[in-house]
């Protein structure tokens, strides 16, 4: 997992964001698996 995290944290900066946000919540894998790739269609999808 923190490799991915890593990875996400670098392209997305979603990761890094809410890390320093809320640390350790659930919230920061949330929003790196959320727009992790499928960005765009679960954009679509939530709208």
């Amino acid at each position: 997992l923190p490799q991915i995290r890593n990875i996400n944290s670098m392209e997305l900066g979603c990761d890094a964001r809410g890390y320093s946000r809320a640390g350790n919540d659930t919230s920061t894998w949330y929003c790196v698996i959320l727009a992790g790739r499928p960005s765009l269609e679960l954009n679509n999808m939530r709208q």
